[in-house]
């Protein structure tokens, strides 16, 4: 496989600053992953499993998915998409999430025309992984409503909206599917249901697949709502829905996502799966499961961890965003997930090489390795999260993550 240049530079972009950042220590905002121990009961249940005098819990377990896991999985997302799950035709777990969006593409993308259109910025691994599948990638932007914003401001991260006439335009006989990340990476932005429904519109036009990675569904700010893609009238039959529970439960080294849709989708992921890894890990697959089960059985009170898990992710969020703005950055708050996207060209006191490289595609790694060198801050450059035609625009941008606790002051 010939990769495509926007792969190579984005894994250029990254390489470059993460490299850098070694000679200097500092302290990493940028990974989305925690710094903090997982809630107490994941960690007792990952104890027990591996404790356990229970063989089966130590050996290979079902290629589609641990049994007790997908039992729970139906329990939990049934009445959420308002139909009966079955947890052996329309789940399947896989190693993280990435592993079940990348089967998806696999499994569905048939021909070399086939085309997947992505909401820009994005995760960028979803138009790699849209190329090793031997499709192509349209990608739609996500822009904010103003050209401009002052670091007062602070807006949300719904100001970031799509063109209806270019979403309009990019569906067509050739379109496969659409990836759709909501909750979304990096921006925040949670999709209204008004946005969902255009999409959702154009996706039974064209006859088209939706493939939905919800792994933020459960870290939601300020009242808002995250309404699941295959709860729309008509949609289930058409989605494959992502999960997983790296992000909500503080264990992304656990490596378990999970899928969810019509059988006849979930056939062709099972067989993609299982061609590409043959068996998931089992006592994390045992470990998740009782977790979620604990959850499942606390689900209506008023403390369960769902609820107040994404209340202490929100102070963090409103920590960071209060402290980027003091330094000059525009910030747009996110609605949800970890992430949030920073403007920081107009901050002052800058050095003059990088107000002077206003033209510089890459200056947003420049800048990356300004505050790991003078600051002692690690952040993400944004250009990587943008396709090739809005990379410039993207170096705007570092994408920070508030999911951490204080280790030293900077």
């Amino acid at each position: 496989m010939k990769y495509s240049t926007d792969i190579i530079i984005n894994l250029y972009a990254r390489s470059r600053t993460m490299s850098f950042a070694k000679r200097y220590k500092p302290v990493d905002i940028g990974i989305g992953a925690p710094n903090f121990a997982p809630p107490d009961f994941m960690r007792e249940a990952f104890i027990n499993v591996s404790l356990s005098p229970d063989y089966s819990v130590h050996q290979y377990t079902r290629s589609e998915g641990h049994p007790r896991l997908v039992k729970i999985l139906s329990k939990i997302y049934s009445p959420l998409v308002n139909r009966e799950l079955d947890p052996f035709d329309n789940f399947v777990v896989s190693i993280g999430a990435t592993n079940s969006i990348f089967c998806a593409l696999q499994s569905l993308t048939h021909d070399s025309d086939d085309e997947w259109i992505v909401f820009e910025p994005h995760w960028e691994h979803y138009t790699a992984m849209i190329k090793m599948a031997g499709a192509k990638v349209k990608e739609v932007p996500l822009k904010p409503k103003k050209d401009k914003y002052s670091s007062r401001d602070s807006p949300s991260s719904s100001d970031w909206t799509f063109d209806r006439k270019k979403l309009r335009k990019a569906f067509g006989k050739k379109t496969r599917g659409v990836v759709l990340n909501n909750p979304n990476n990096p921006t925040g932005k949670v999709f209204n249901r008004e946005e969902l429904t255009f999409i959702a519109d154009l996706v039974e036009k064209w006859d088209a697949i939706a493939l939905v990675d919800e792994v933020y569904e459960w870290l939601v700010y300020d009242r808002n709502q995250h309404i699941r893609f295959a709860s729309l009238p008509g949609m289930f039959e058409r989605t494959i829905t992502v999960g997983a529970a790296t992000k909500t439960y503080s264990v992304t080294g656990w490596r378990v996502g999970w899928a969810y849709g019509p059988a006849y989708l979930m056939n062709y992921m099972k067989k993609s799966i299982f061609g590409a890894i043959g068996d998931n890990v089992t006592p994390s697959q045992e470990a998740v499961a009782i977790g979620l089960e604990r959850v499942w059985a606390e689900r209506s009170r008023a403390n369960s961890y769902l609820v107040k898990y994404p209340k202490k992710l929100q102070i963090k969020r409103d920590r960071l965003v209060s402290a980027l703005c003091r330094a000059g950055f525009v910030t747009h708050v996110p609605e949800s997930g970890y992430f949030l996207l920073a403007n920081w060209t107009g901050m002052k006191s800058l050095p003059s090489y990088l107000v002077g490289n206003a033209t510089d595609s890459k200056k947003d790694v420049e800048f990356v390795k300004y505050l790991v060198k003078e600051v002692g801050l690690e952040v993400y450059p944004g250009s990587p999260y943008f396709g090739e035609k809005h990379q410039s625009k993207g170096s705007d941008y570092v994408r920070v993550c508030f999911v951490k606790v204080r280790t030293r002051s900077v």
